[in-house]
């Protein structure tokens, strides 16, 4: 295992060569994704799947409902389809940042630390992830936001969790000894959730328990503004599943947020969703049904026959996978679990969207000398570097000062103003009368 210094600047030089997000092809981005959507010839792509559905023994010609009306229950669902963005991305993260500066609320500002998922890259032929490019461009608001001390929201330090990454992993380094107490995760959507709640409840729950004689709090704090219901059950499937103490819950649907705390240990776990719930799939297509047929005792049959018909032979006809959600971003084309194929393909079939896909997601096609960040700089990497001895110089002695009958090390802020962290937060040595 390297040690913790190299570690952590290896950690910092991949960030700084993260790209941004680019919003200036928002607008055309959208125009062209709604043409894709509105122009898609739902009589003619699913003409044999419509016509085998009227010579089935439950054809719903008795009822009624012909060929045409299904045609249209099928553009209704697919006018479903949500799209969002880079424009949407970067102003629901910058929400995020606002809420996650308003959790500080007697108006100081918390050491946190960054969890992303393959910012190290272990492997030459891995590529980043989401959640630290998301965090790369929160970056400039996260520097804009300051306390009353005037210092910024900008997060100590950074470490990887999950599967693989427990050689290179700072978090306990971040928890044990830098008294971090907070740890905060960006990014852009939870579909099913599945990828997440192992993110969160196995792969950082489990790395700050994993030492039994360190019993501190600790908060992880998840920002997403694209948040399912399904993913939300998912969550909490996982908080009941994996045991990890918490005896406390709260969800607020209408806001998309979430809480879990473990109240005898001061823990807990925090999610934000925005202001945007992505409807789940199969919900989308319960309630366009029930448009068509008012469920009722008699109708039953035929509205669970049209539901299966929708759900196995157009959305996941030709071989394909039912996503949890209708979502697409400018960023990225979801994956397979997230959004069905069907749609996929839909949007696939496209000169434009297949051109704006050949690029992205942007943190997975990185340049081969890409341009680099110096400003994006973490505390603990100035901290923990090697000092820069030459012709034997004396090693700065650390000034200490007592307070509240316990030593502690006097720190620098950038702004050149001296400070200590007592109970979790900073107190600045020009507060102090006596000094």
């Amino acid at each position: 295992m390297a040690d913790i210094s190299s570690t952590i600047q290896r950690y910092q030089e991949n960030f700084q060569i993260l790209p941004g997000i680019d919003t200036t092809k928002s607008h055309i981005f959208l125009t062209n994704a709604n043409r894709v959507k509105n122009t898609y010839d739902i009589e003619t792509v699913f003409e044999k799947q419509i016509e085998a559905l009227f010579t089935s023994d439950s054809s719903p010609r008795e009822y009624n409902i012909d060929e045409e009306i299904i045609a249209d229950l099928i553009k209704a669902i697919f006018n479903e389809i949500q799209i969002f963005t880079n424009r949407q991305l970067l102003e629901s993260i910058n929400e995020g940042v606002e809420w996650l500066s308003r959790t500080f609320n007697d108006g100081y500002y918390r050491k946190w630390g960054l969890l992303t998922e393959n910012l190290y890259q272990i492997s030459s032929s891995s590529t980043f992830k989401s959640p630290e490019w998301i965090a790369s461009f929160a970056w400039e608001k996260l520097k804009n936001l300051e306390d009353k001390n005037r210092d910024n929201l900008l997060p100590y330090c950074v470490s990887d969790v999950g599967s693989g990454m427990i050689d290179v992993s700072t978090i306990n380094d971040m928890y044990i000894n830098h008294n971090i107490q907070h740890f905060v995760m960006f990014d852009d959507g939870a579909y099913s959730g599945l990828q997440k709640s192992t993110a969160i409840f196995i792969h950082a729950w489990k790395a700050l328990t994993s030492n039994p004689n360190v019993n501190k709090p600790f908060s992880i704090i998840v920002i997403i503004p694209f948040l399912t219901h399904k993913a939300i059950d998912t969550f909490r499937r996982a908080v009941i599943t994996y045991n990890l103490g918490f005896n406390k819950e709260f969800i607020n649907h209408e806001h998309n947020y979430c809480e879990w705390e473990d109240t005898i240990n001061n823990r807990s776990v925090f999610i934000w969703g925005g202001k945007v719930i992505m409807p789940n799939t199969t919900n989308i297509v319960y309630e366009q049904v029930s448009k068509l047929i008012k469920p009722t005792p008699k109708t039953y049959a035929l509205c669970n026959a049209i539901y299966n018909f929708i759900i196995k032979d157009i959305l996941t006809d030709f071989g394909g996978t039912l996503g949890a959600a209708m979502c697409i971003f400018e960023h990225k084309l979801p994956d397979f679990l997230s959004l069905p194929t069907v749609v996929a393909n839909m949007f696939m079939e496209n000169q434009f969207m297949i051109l704006n896909y050949s690029v992205n997601p942007p943190y997975k096609h990185i340049p081969k000398n890409p341009r680099r960040d110096s400003s994006k700089v973490f505390d603990c990497s100035i901290k923990v570097a090697p000092a820069q001895a030459s012709g034997g110089a004396a090693k700065k002695t650390k000034e200490k000062i007592t307070y509240c009958k316990k030593k502690y090390t006097v720190l620098l802020s950038k702004r050149g103003h001296k400070y200590i962290i007592h109970k979790d937060r900073k107190v600045y040595l020009k507060s102090f009368h006596h000094l």
